[in-house]
């Protein structure tokens, strides 16, 4: 059997004849504003949620955000260079992580050193410990929460889908406790663990923690409010809403102060706690906190506290806990800067969007195209959103990164986030760009998909090399496939003529014949389930047909099935295409994935950009295996490298010594070349991503690796 494995780039074979294979890769610069974004390919993020973990056992805590948007994690590795800037996006230890829902909050909980995982399900908390050894990290399944109350035996802690509860160190004794709104309840109840590290016990300790009662319709509080210390208990009346809570020790008196963020406000609630870590006791109360720098201003608002800029010190860090589409997308990430000490804290607010603003980031819903705009013979990339939510305004738009490097070295620069103005045309909400010279005058016309199913026509009226895009027909031809049109202009039927294919929220392809000429296009409907792909494996459909040599096929986003690759396209009724990818590695947890292929370095092999739900994209650099021995038969013996990214020195590490380690750039060439070692030096390489080829007499092992 032929596989081929490199786990640090996700790769994955589209089957093509050239045997092209892609690679997640992070190389592609993108610049705005005159900086490098360097988190450029993260995917962006909507409603994350952080944590600090040491994720690559290097000794430096790492952040994590787990995104409520689509329940997915973003892994920003810590470099050690301090500030904010300091990190870089780490895909390739995805794998290693349990599916999360809902929330996920790291913490360690058996006081091993390792964060554990808190993540939500049914209404339960789930906690996985952290089993990492070595160089690996790894998680196992350790529990659900579980408490002595809610039967005879106890049964477990009831967890909110909306909410995010407190798990820390409530009373001080060492271990963590728990805090949550019960469903029913206005007050927050307290489970104290009364167990040992090893063994957690969960025990209730009170239905109204703290001494205050929230009211049931607003964020009003009242303290002093309890009148019931009893076990919560089930009620047939008076539902609990949403909230996020979070506890801190502002004033280094020993007990926790708490804050509340709820579903339909902006404003973060903080309650000064002047009871004791054993029983706490709400004294006063900030209702726009901070009230004495710029207050939280987030719909549904979550706190979390990290050293995001490594000073030292704990900082806070503000983020909407709303997955809906009414809660800012864009700069959904308030920083607030600890000035003065982490026993002492004063947040003072320094940006909405802290690591966000490194990332490619339109809002929600990233539908890539390329296309070269400004006649320089280089492809520039385009993105279509949903919308962007700023400063309570939605806004639906395209935005430009130019290509600003070389045929051979990509570089692209961000121009505009609403290019031609086109969010001030009134066109409704969700854009979905795509290309085509509809007018035969020899440039490319715009049609733009949108959220209500219609489409919009823009000519291209060029000012000398440069494309004007002018607005010249809204609702085209009057075409309406239901909710998110996310059109293909393509000569599907060989004809010369350009076709219409689009894509809808159900997961049908439909397909409009163009019975018209190459000046003046005539588009009929034709068929309203291309491929006769099953639809409800499909949802949110979003094409991209190209030729592979001679032979046409399909790329095909998805909702919540990343991407898929057909062949055996065909136009008839009874043309079925045929699935080749049933989902491609890394794309495959992804929501809403939209891609667009292209040559962007001219080495002959298709590059890939995906767009997500959450607005930012990934980027897969094009590779043939065959140039660097990668179509070799691997062999079960599991090579562990390391460190990787390094400076200096690679260690390969098996059950005996490789015969052989090679080392290929990524043009295919021989690098470095060793014999029955163990020890890799890389200092003489130039920073990149090289092709690590282990063999052991037998087979052939492959891993990615970055020379920093």
């Amino acid at each position: 059997m032929k596989l081929v494995l490199i786990s640090l780039f996700s790769v994955f074979s589209l089957c093509l004849n050239a045997q092209p294979y892609f690679y997640q890769s992070n190389e592609i610069v993108m610049e705005k504003d005159g900086e490098n974004l360097l988190l450029a390919w993260a995917g962006g993020v909507n409603s994350p949620q952080m944590s600090a973990i040491d994720f690559n056992l290097d000794g430096l805590m790492d952040l994590i955000l787990f995104d409520r948007t689509d329940s997915n994690i973003v892994l920003l590795r810590n470099t050690g260079s301090g500030g904010t800037q300091a990190y870089r996006y780490d895909f390739k230890n995805e794998k290693n992580f349990p599916r999360m829902r809902l929330w996920s909050l790291f913490r360690d909980f058996n006081n091993d050193g390792l964060m554990d995982i808190f993540t939500g399900g049914a209404a339960i908390c789930k906690i996985y410990e952290n089993t990492s050894t070595e160089n690996n990290i790894s998680f196992s399944f350790f529990d659900t929460l579980q408490t002595d109350v809610g039967s005879s035996s106890g049964g477990a802690v009831y967890a909110s889908k909306p909410d995010i509860p407190v798990i820390d160190d409530i009373d001080g004794d060492g271990d963590l406790d728990w805090l949550g709104f019960h469903s029913f309840g206005t007050s927050v109840v307290y489970y104290e663990n009364q167990g040992t590290p090893e063994v957690p016990e969960f025990h209730w300790n009170t239905n109204c923690w703290g001494d205050f009662i929230e009211d049931g319709f607003t964020n009003t509080i009242t303290l002093n409010g309890c009148t019931s210390s009893l076990p919560p208990a089930k009620s047939t009346s008076g539902m609990h809403g949403a909230s996020t809570l979070a506890v801190y020790d502002l004033d280094n008196d020993g007990d926790k102060e708490l804050f509340i963020g709820d579903f339909t406000y902006n404003e973060m609630l903080m309650l000064t706690n002047g009871g004791s870590p054993e029983t706490a006791s709400m004294v006063s109360m900030d209702s726009a906190y901070p009230a004495l720098d710029i207050p939280i201003d987030v719909r549904f608002p979550a706190i979390y506290f990290a050293d995001v800029d490594q000073d030292g010190e704990t900082d806070m860090v503000c983020s909407p806990n709303a997955s809906n589409f009414d809660s800012p997308n864009a700069e959904s990430m308030w920083f607030y800067k600890n000035h003065g000490t982490s026993n002492l804290p004063d947040f003072q607010f320094e940006t909405k969007n802290v690591l966000q603003g490194q990332m490619i980031e339109v809002g929600r819903d990233a539908k890539p195209e390329f296309y070269d705009y400004n006649g320089d013979g280089l492809l520039d990339l385009f993105v279509g959103n949903h919308h962007r939510y700023l400063d309570g305004v939605k806004k639906s738009s395209l935005t430009l990164y130019e290509n600003v490097g070389t045929i051979s070295s990509p570089s692209f620069k961000f121009i505009t986030d609403d290019f031609g103005g086109f969010s001030s045309l009134s066109l409704g909400e969700g854009m979905d760009p795509s290309f085509g010279d509809l007018d035969n005058d020899g440039d490319l016309d715009l049609v733009i998909g949108m959220s209500e199913g219609g489409l919009h026509y823009f000519e291209n009226n060029p000012t000398g090399s440069v494309s004007v895009f002018s607005l010249t027909t809204t609702n085209y031809f009057g075409i309406d496939v239901g909710d998110f049109a996310s059109p293909e202009l393509f000569d599907i039927n060989g004809d010369n003529l350009l076709d219409l294919i689009i894509g809808e929220k159900e997961g049908h392809l439909n397909y409009y014949k163009n019975n018209g000429t190459a000046s003046i296009p005539d588009f009929d409907l034709e068929n309203e389930n291309l491929g006769n792909i099953f639809y409800k494996d499909v949802p949110r459909c979003t094409p991209n047909f190209f030729y592979d040599a001679d032979t046409l096929k399909l790329m095909l986003g998805t909702k919540d099935e990343g991407l898929q690759f057909y062949d055996h396209i065909g136009v008839s009724a009874t043309d079925t295409f045929q699935l080749v990818n049933p989902s491609i590695t890394g794309t495959v947890k992804k929501y809403n994935t939209s891609g667009a292929l292209a040559d962007i370095d001219d080495d002959g092999y298709p590059d890939l950009v995906v767009g997500l739900l959450r607005g930012g994209m990934h980027f897969y650099q094009g590779l043939s295996p065959n140039n660097i021995g990668l179509n070799e038969e691997v062999n079960s013996t599991m090579w562990k490298v390391y460190p990787n990214p390094s400076s200096s020195v690679v260690h390969v590490k098996g059950d005996k010594v490789p015969d052989e380690i090679n080392i290929y750039n990524l043009q295919g060439q021989l690098v470095s070349h060793n014999r029955n070692t163990s020890k890799v030096e890389i200092s003489n390489l130039k920073s990149g991503i090289y092709i690590l080829s282990i063999s052991d007499g037998h087979s052939v092992f492959t891993e990615s690796i970055i020379k920093e």
